[in-house]
């Protein structure tokens, strides 16, 4: 079930409702798959559409957080710098409305993944990072 803003803000998540207009999604997610072009996991992608239908497919790994690995040897920049402009932002709105204290971090680690058409991932809390 989707829970309710308040909700969320209680369980320290903070939404950034209209960050991203559809057309700029779909241009990142666009670039997203540029830059991995040439991967295993996009070919995969191309060779055959999703391969698992159930569940969502990372395309594009830079630096995983835990294991400091990935699919790429050039950062995905676009990516790092849109992802640090929503958490600069995230952070600016926390302390304005004195919700949350989110401190201050450079991210340096991308991971995308695509999920088919009515697929899910169920809920999880990602465990092996320092933070986030």
């Amino acid at each position: 079930p989707t829970k309710n803003l308040e909700e969320l803000r209680d369980e320290g998540i903070i939404i950034l409702r209209g960050f991203l207009d559809d057309a700029v999604q779909e241009g990142f997610y666009e670039g997203l798959l540029a830059h991995a072009e040439g991967t295993v996991e996009v070919s995969q992608l191309a060779a055959a559409g999703c391969p698992f239908p159930a569940a969502p497919f990372p395309f594009l790994l830079y630096n995983n957080p835990t294991t400091k690995t990935g699919n790429l040897e050039t950062p995905p920049q676009f990516a790092l710098d849109l992802g640090q402009r929503a958490y600069d932002r995230a952070r600016r709105e926390s302390s304005s409305s004195n919700e949350i204290e989110i401190p201050m971090k450079t991210l340096d680690s991308c991971h995308a993944q695509v999920y088919p058409e009515g697929g899910s991932m169920a809920a999880h809390k990602d465990t092996g990072g320092t933070w986030g």
